[in-house]
């Protein structure tokens, strides 16, 4: 009986093959309809039960200090001037979107300098100690510190400078060599914006949306200034590198279900012709 039931779905494949193709075309397109619907979810945190204690710590965590990673705006420019003043119309316009927290592209050199003496090399703070050290040792045989540049030593290095003002010069110095207000390199010609965003880089949507509305303002400065055309912008960071996964593996997707697709129908073909010529010889 089942031998018979097969024989029946072959012979009708064979005798209606249009009608099989154009029903196995709709179902095709039904199963990719359905499948273009499919979401991933890639934010653990909305998978959770939303009234739990620890996803209602998470919420107000990230109410306060945003969603974890930065989403990394480069500007690139021959001109540091031109790229700085890019850098700095950008950053006004990313402060101001609802779904950024805050933009980090300048070092807060003055509180830096204000606090040198926090950041002494070892060696430095010996020095320091020894000129104290040797001080209270000559205000004992009864040489004040406030005269002793006054008085005559065998060895000048033996007189303890307690205004430390060589120290002090040599940070000084370093500060202004090695301390940039900018994140970047190349003289100003390359600049770094770290935008913080309120949201998680796990929630695609999300971030397709902020990475749609950033480019938008990018868009919209170098249209009202042609100065502008010269300087390139790249992005980066998890809000970025996450969404380029995303859509790699799209296409990805889209082209092996293309080729499986085909392989399938032509296959279908191929059957269809054996099982016509087995039939037709007798052998079925």
């Amino acid at each position: 009986m089942r031998l018979t039931k097969t024989l029946k779905l072959y012979q009708i494949a064979i005798r209606f093959p249009k009608i099989v193709l154009i029903v196995a075309f709709v179902m095709t397109l039904i199963a990719a309809w359905s499948a273009a619907k499919l979401h991933i979810e890639n934010d653990m945190m909305s998978l959770l039960p939303q009234n739990t204690e620890s996803v209602e710590s998470l919420k107000e965590l990230k109410k306060f200090f945003g969603g974890s990673g930065y989403l990394i705006v480069a500007v690139e420019s021959q001109d540091p001037v031109v790229a700085a003043k890019f850098a700095d119309e950008f950053e006004e316009k990313l402060k101001n979107h609802s779904a950024i927290l805050y933009v980090d592209s300048k070092a807060p050199i003055d509180y830096f300098k204000k606090r040198l003496w926090l950041y002494l090399d070892m060696e430095d703070l010996h020095e320091i100690e020894w000129r104290v050290d040797r001080a209270l040792e000559l205000q004992k045989k009864g040489v004040s510190p406030t005269f002793s540049h006054m008085m005559d030593f065998a060895n000048p290095e033996d007189r303890p400078d307690l205004t430390f003002q060589d120290i002090f010069q040599k940070y000084e110095k370093r500060a202004g060599t090695e301390l940039r207000e900018r994140s970047g390199a190349d003289d100003g010609k390359f600049l770094i914006l770290r935008v913080k965003v309120k949201d998680n880089s796990e929630d695609l949507d999300q971030s397709r949306k902020l990475m749609d509305d950033v480019k938008g303002m990018e868009h919209a400065i170098r249209k009202n200034h042609p100065e502008y055309q010269s300087v390139s912008i790249g992005y980066t960071g998890g809000y970025a590198t996450k969404l380029e996964q995303l859509d790699l593996i799209q296409r990805e997707v889209k082209w092996v279900s293309i080729i499986v697709s085909g392989f399938l129908f032509s296959s279908y073909f191929f059957i269809l012709n054996v099982l016509s010529r087995l039939v037709s010889s007798g052998f079925l």
